[in-house]
Order: structure tokens, then C-alpha cells, then sequence
């Protein structure tokens, strides 16, 4: 029996998995056998144990394999394989699962990557487009990209009879064929009636059809769109990534950056759940922040004292944000606490740290303090994450350790290195 393909039938026809999925776990369970046979290792599904796996594990890590990768795949690629195994034990075709002790290197967590607001306005009001069919639709393919937050698959698999251009909204198919209703924009609407009388002299729509599509009249493929968005991108934005992945975490830092709220946000994107959306809050903190302290009738108000001091006498507790505001250069400073609740010793550790820092960095603005639990480790799990606002730019520290108040003084040290950086920079040392 092929193992391999009644599994990825199992998730297409069961999981209703996307092809695009179905390829990547038919892809990394290809590479881990190609690997077991090229070792003389057992190569049956039933023969694996965790001492193969261990040694795939090492080899894609090592430092001396030219394909060595990242942690973030080499957790996907364990990831398919605990998916697979799963699959056999549950259609009884094996009790053991080999992945049991097979413990994966951490995950290094990175934000996500957003074009700012101004180089988007200057993108989408340049001229650079061109009023052919090509430059009409490649222009409102990035806008469709950027004002609805849609995944490029599911750009690609837009059809005309999707969009309600009278109602001003456009249903998208997602992962696992769930469908939702994402609305758009007035102006948007004009822009794509220009672009359907365009592809009706290519290509005249009949229901059912493509809404995206080349100069010959044929459905959209991946690289075609990576290759459109990576080439506009370029002209407006040096950020490393320029795909259309990137135009989605634009569209949801932005949306924050506004004040929109994150369960909104949440099913615009079509995410199963919050934690998928929560990690853009990393990027719209200072934005957030205005928008809660004018709005949220609890707010707590602090004293401006001229004496340079911070004012605070409360426990921070669990979802909290509390502001404080130091005199003299007015500083505000907020402290969140995730996954437990802060009590008055550590904030008062927090404010004996943040106060020497205003000694070695007098102009900053806005400071943000994360404490944080890592459920995934079980003894240096205590993150503290530490974000300043200065004139010039943002710093940004982030420390682990087996405690807070470790953790916080590392921040505060790597904080500290910037903050000399900076007014070097400033004063053109």
C-alpha cells in the first residue's frame, strides 16, 4: 500500500486541505524518505522510529548541509510528519508514534513584515501602472490585495460571480473551502468595473470565470502574482520581502494602526483563531495606545509630576495596560502582562529599571514594557519585551530568562547600547 498518497487524499478529500498545502506535505514527506533511503535507513513508514527521525533532524540542522534551514521550517516539516503518523495510527496501521520524544529547537518568533502607509498612498496614486489591460490589472490586483488582506491563492481563485459589486463586497474562499464576505470600498468598486470592461475585451466573462486574468485569457499562477507585486513593491519600499503575503500584514497593521479591534481583524483574514491575528499587535503599539486612553471609560489617569518621577501604586494585572507619565520630559510608559498577573514588586523593579534610563536616554517618548510567559519552555520562559519611542525611531529589545527580573535587566542593558547608538548617530559620531 502507498502510505504516502491515500494520506494526501486523506487531506484533500477529508481535511479539504488547499492543493497548495497537500503539495508542501507531499513535498517534505517525499524529502524525509528520499533522505532515510540515501542513509540506508528503513524507508517503510512502519519500520520509522525516533532514532531516524533524530538523524534527519541533525542533518537539517547541521551546519555543514548545504540545505540546511531555518527552525521555522524544520517545525513544519516535524510538524507533517507528526500529521502523517497521526494518520496511520488512526486508520490502524500503526500503534506507536515514533515523534513521541522527538523534542524540536525553538521556534524563533519574527514580526511580521508591513509596507508603510505613505509608500502604499505613493504607490497606489503613481501613474507607473499604465492604462493598458496589464497596468489596469495589475494595479487592481495589488489594491484587491491590500484593501480586503485576501491570501494570493485566494486572489488567484477569485471568480467574476464572487464579486456583488452593488452591495460593494467580494466573497473569498479560504482554507479548507470556508468562505467569508469581506466588504470594499466605493472607490475600489469603480477601479474594478474599469478592469472587467478591459478583460471583456480579452476575454468576455461568462459566469464561472476567472476574475484575475494574463493577457492570453488563462487563470493567474503563483509566481505571476509574486512576480507583479514583488516588482511594484520594489519601487516605494526597501523592505527585504516584497510578496504578496506582505500587502495581507500590511493590511492588518494597518487596520490596528486605525483602531480597528482584533476579532474584526480576525475575520477579515479568515484566521481559525485570535493567536493567528494577536501578532500583529506587535506592530500598531503607539497607535493602539492612543486609541484605548481615548476611548476605554476606565482609563486610569496619573499625576504629571515635574520631578521626573513615575507615579504608580497598582498591581499590573492580566490584560491590563496601565500608563504612566514621568515629568520633566514626559515620558508615558505602559506595562502589559500576558498570561499572568504582575504584581506591585515587579512593577516597582520595572520603574527602578526604566527610571536609569531616562538618564542615558533623555528625548524618549513613549515606552512599552511586555511581559511574557513561553509555554513552550518550562524554565527560562520569562520574556520581557521592551519598546521606545524616540524622535529619531523606535528601539526594541527583547531578553528570555528564568526570570522577569533577569530577563528585564538583560532588555535594559541591550536597550541601553542603542540608546548610545542612537545619540551617536544623532550627533554624527
Amino acid at each position: 500500500m502507498n502510505y504516502k498518497e491515500s494520506f494526501l487524499k486523506y487531506l484533500e478529500i477529508e481535511k479539504r486541505y488547499s492543493p497548495h498545502t497537500v503539495r508542501s506535505y507531499s513535498n517534505d514527506l517525499g524529502q524525509f524518505f528520499l533522505f532515510l533511503s540515501a542513509e540506508d535507513l528503513p524507508a517503510d513508514p512502519l519500520q520509522v522510529t525516533s532514532s531516524e527521525i533524530r538523524k534527519w533532524l541533525s542533518w537539517l540542522l547541521d551546519n555543514n548541509n548545504p540545505h540546511k534551514i531555518g527552525s521555522v521550517s524544520v517545525h513544519r516539516k516535524i510538524s507533517c510528519l507528526r500529521v502523517f503518523f497521526k494518520y496511520l495510527r488512526k486508520e490502524g496501521i500503526m500503534k506507536a508514534d515514533p515523534l513521541e520524544k522527538i523534542v524540536v529547537p525553538r521556534k524563533k518568533k519574527s514580526l511580521p513584515v508591513f509596507v508603510e502607509e505613505s509608500a502604499l498612498d505613493k504607490l497606489l496614486d503613481m501613474t507607473g501602472f499604465g492604462d493598458d489591460f496589464e497596468g489596469i490589472r495589475n494595479r487592481t490586483m495589488i489594491e484587491m490585495l491590500y484593501l480586503t488582506g485576501m491570501r494570493r491563492a485566494e486572489l488567484i481563485n477569485l471568480r467574476y460571480d464572487d464579486m456583488d459589486l452593488s452591495d460593494c463586497a467580494v466573497k473569498v474562499t479560504g482554507k479548507r473551502n470556508k468562505q467569508r464576505i469581506i466588504p470594499i470600498v466605493i472607490p475600489f468598486v469603480k477601479r474594478l468595473q474599469e478592469y472587467i470592461q478591459f478583460r471583456n475585451e480579452i476575454k468576455p466573462v461568462i459566469p464561472g470565470d476567472w476574475l484575475f486574468i494574463t493577457a492570453k485569457g488563462n487563470k493567474l499562477y503563483d509566481k505571476f502574482v509574486y512576480n507583479i507585486v514583488n516588482k511594484y513593491l520594489a519601487m516605494v519600499t526597501t523592505i527585504e520581502k516584497k510578496s504578496p503575503h506582505v500587502l495581507r500584514h500590511t493590511f492588518a497593521t494597518h487596520m490596528l494602526n486605525r483602531g480597528a479591534d482584533l476579532n474584526s481583524i480576525k475575520e477579515l483574514l479568515g484566521h481559525a483563531n485570535l493567536s493567528a491575528t494577536q501578532v500583529y499587535t506587535h506592530n500598531t503599539f503607539e497607535k493602539l495606545r492612543k486609541v484605548y486612553t481615548s476611548a476605554h471609560p476606565r482609563e486610569i489617569e496619573f499625576n504629571k509630576a515635574a520631578s521626573g518621577k513615575m507615579i504608580m501604586s497598582m498591581p499590573c494585572q492580566k490584560g491590563t495596560v496601565l500608563t504612566k507619565t514621568i515629568g520633566g520630559t514626559t515620558m508615558n510608559v505602559q506595562i502589559h502582562s500576558v498570561r499572568f498577573d504582575a504584581d506591585k514588586k515587579l512593577i516597582d523593579f520595572i520603574h527602578q529599571k526604566l527610571g536609569k534610563l531616562t538618564l542615558v536616554g533623555e528625548d524618549i517618548v513613549n515606552a512599552e514594557i511586555f511581559l511574557r510567559l513561553d509555554k513552550d519552555v518550562e524554565k527560562e520562559n520569562k520574556i520581557s519585551e521592551i519598546r521606545l519611542e524616540l524622535p529619531g525611531g523606535p528601539l526594541f529589545a527583547r531578553k528570555q530568562s528564568k526570570t522577569f527580573e533577569e530577563s528585564m535587566d538583560e532588555a535594559v542593558d541591550a536597550i541601553k547600547k542603542q540608546i548610545t547608538k542612537h545619540k551617536q548617530k544623532k550627533r554624527g559620531v
